[in-house]
């Protein structure tokens, strides 16, 4: 394990130092910006392409203000900096020097006893600091793998500063530039407990406001060739729009790399799916090459997991943007967007609010209209359930995944999920990310619970937006009116609580659609009776061992099938029978408790076998098969 400086799991930034290493100057845009982003930032030293700055033990404040002032400096160099705000021991260096005389302070700093080094010995030596972060928003590849050799690198330049893989010591790397580190080294220090993603992962805010600058600057232009503005108007909209695009991208980057988290976990679980994923795109993608990205071949994925049997980000990493790229080619090339409205919502969720109030019909003949629905669409999914949304792609076929990525959005929009999200992202440093991370992943578990149900039961005509989205609120109403206890997930969070709270009653949302299709009575009324035997029941702890249950042999997944096919039959059925049943303005919990007793089914012995199930952790097959079965009796 790596010796790094102390940084508690999750910590704020904003509020507490942290120590960095930097590679770059202020004058660059990327570091400088960087650099700029918290006044908790203790850079401790930071190497440019001709000078290498140290400051052995900065005041975080004081530096953050120098450091500002070099930023709105023409042109500004390291050794601009203000030699009085470096701490004791501290200077700037040329990198080309043969000879500088180590302060003790430095000493101590990189565990030196030499009192001479070369400027590209000491940034060397810097670079393998045990810091919280290196900050990378300079140019060069100063990160080989311990494999790699110089000459396979090139960039002669920065060789004898260059280090190797195994040799970092900072607890993450963040990767502002392009090409620090060669994806080889990215892997390695991966795979000894360093935090890193990509660098087209890292620096893609760059990219994102370049395409937003270039889709509102298409319809600008086609305005102004119509005189409907001028060149100052043009300049003076970009100008006004330009915080909530820059919100807008930086949600982005967040959502992104919280799915490479997010991922981190599934995959853990699910290796055999992240291997069918890679080979989708490998099939289906001249551009995905497992070589070019050091991905080996299946039997040896073992080399790109880390020591907790995850898959390393760098991986993961390169899974998502291809994942994203490949979703969007499925979309372009099909016609989904010509049958249903419903699409538009995501072509001007793209855009800047009163950029949308002023210019409507030119967004919806946006030239590239399609395109950006389809970047928004495969931005949504793979950043919130994954990567995994792809592994069942060669079993389901192209149309029927086209129908799956419907149901997602339409489950999304129905669980209202994105304001449970929002929740979620707000208390950042208020829980631990494990809890967090915990609940946006029971939430696309769920998700994809209706979506597996709307597949398996739905004709294509049957997944529409409207028809199935118009009975959202209705869903909520009957769901509140049972006053379903509230789990304190986080305490005192209303709004966290009560969503997950009903959680296990919105997966079912879209089965009771079926039922009133097929029975003639109202939905709130299916609902009432179907969530009264859902929760009474317990239903959603039945589902919920079926999906988590050890599988040993084939005969053990093909009986798991059949029991949940069984149990959504036997909740269906039986909703259909208490409508009948029930009586106009009866309560449904007493029409329950009538029909049972009319059967003559024992609910005290099935609260026992309930309670078998929740107080053991390995619960068989056997064992859910029998307490499944024993729900026939109600059909006797």
């Amino acid at each position: 394990s790596t010796q790094r400086f102390f940084i508690e799991k999750g910590v704020d930034f904003y509020q507490k130092p942290i120590t960095v290493v930097g590679i770059g100057s202020m004058s660059g845009d990327v570091f400088g910006n960087g650099m700029l982003e918290s006044d908790q930032f203790k850079l401790l030293a930071a190497i440019s392409h001709d000078e290498v700055f140290v400051d052995p033990n900065p005041d975080p404040k004081r530096s953050y203000e120098e450091r500002k002032r070099l930023f709105f400096s023409e042109k500004a160099k390291w050794s601009d900096y203000d030699r009085s705000k470096i701490s004791k021991g501290g200077g700037v260096f040329k990198r080309n020097a043969r000879e500088i005389a180590i302060s003790s302070e430095i000493a101590s700093l990189i565990h030196t006893k030499q009192a001479y080094l070369s400027g590209e010995a000491l940034a060397n030596m810097l670079l393998k600091l045990p810091v919280d972060m290196i900050y990378n928003g300079g140019v060069g590849t100063y990160v080989k793998a311990s494999e790699e050799s110089n000459i396979t690198i090139g960039d002669k330049e920065n060789e004898y500063v260059r280090v190797n893989a195994e040799e970092l010591k900072a607890y993450c790397f963040c990767e502002g530039g392009n090409l620090g580190l060669t994806q080889a080294a990215r892997i390695e220090y991966a795979g000894r407990g360093g935090l890193i993603n990509l660098d087209s992962i890292d620096n893609a805010a760059g990219v994102n406001t370049s395409d937003h600058e270039v889709n509102l600057k298409i319809i600008l232009n086609t305005l102004l060739e119509k005189g409907l503005i001028d060149e100052e108007g043009k300049s003076m909209q970009l100008k006004a729009m330009s915080e909530q695009v820059t919100e807008s991208v930086l949600e982005s980057s967040y959502l992104q790399s919280l799915a490479i988290s997010l991922d981190q976990i599934r995959t853990r679980q699910r290796s055999d799916d992240f291997i069918k994923v890679v080979e989708i795109l490998e099939h289906h993608l001249d551009v995905f090459e497992r070589r070019y990205f050091k991905i080996p071949r299946n039997s040896e994925f073992n080399e790109i997991m880390d020591q907790e049997g995850r898959f390393l980000r760098p991986i993961l990493s390169v899974t998502v943007l291809y994942a994203k790229i490949f979703l969007k080619r499925i979309l372009l090339q099909s016609d989904i967007y010509k049958k249903e409205d419903f699409f538009e919502k995501y072509l001007f969720n793209y855009f800047p609010k009163q950029f949308i109030a002023a210019y409507e019909d030119e967004i919806l003949t946006h030239p590239l209209k399609s395109e950006i629905i389809s970047m928004m669409i495969a931005n949504i999914i793979i950043n919130q359930a994954g990567v995994l949304f792809l592994s069942d792609y060669t079993e389901l076929g192209n149309e029927k995944f086209l129908y799956k990525i419907k149901a997602y959005l339409i489950s999304d929009q129905l669980y209202s999920a994105d304001d449970a999200r929002l929740e979620l992202y707000r208390i950042d440093y208020q829980v631990d990310t494990t809890t967090q991370y915990q609940l946006l992943l029971k939430l696309e578990e769920e998700i994809n619970y209706n979506i597996t149900w709307m597949l398996r039961s739905l004709q294509n005509e049957e997944i529409l937006f409207v028809p199935i989205l118009e009975y959202k609120n209705s869903i909520y109403e009957v769901i509140e009116k049972m006053q379903i206890p509230h789990k304190e997930l986080i305490p005192g969070n209303t709004k966290i609580n009560t969503f997950f709270s009903y959680l296990n009653l919105l997966k079912f949302a879209t089965a009771i659609l079926k039922i009133t299709k097929t029975t003639g009575f109202s939905f709130v009324e299916a609902a009432s009776v179907f969530y009264h035997i859902i929760h009474e029941f317990e239903i959603a702890l039945l589902v919920e061992k079926a999906e988590n249950i050890v599988l040993n042999t084939p005969n053990d997944a093909l009986l798991r099938l059949q029991l949940q096919q069984l149990i959504e039959y036997l909740v269906i059925d039986l909703t259909r029978e208490i409508l009948r049943y029930k009586r106009e303005k009866e309560e449904t919990g007493t029409v329950l408790a009538n029909y049972l007793k009319t059967k003559e089914f024992n609910f005290h012995h099935y609260e026992k076998m309930l309670e078998y199930l929740k107080t053991h952790e390995q619960v068989t097959i056997s064992d859910l098969s029998i307490t499944v079965n024993y729900l026939l009796f109600i059909k006797n």
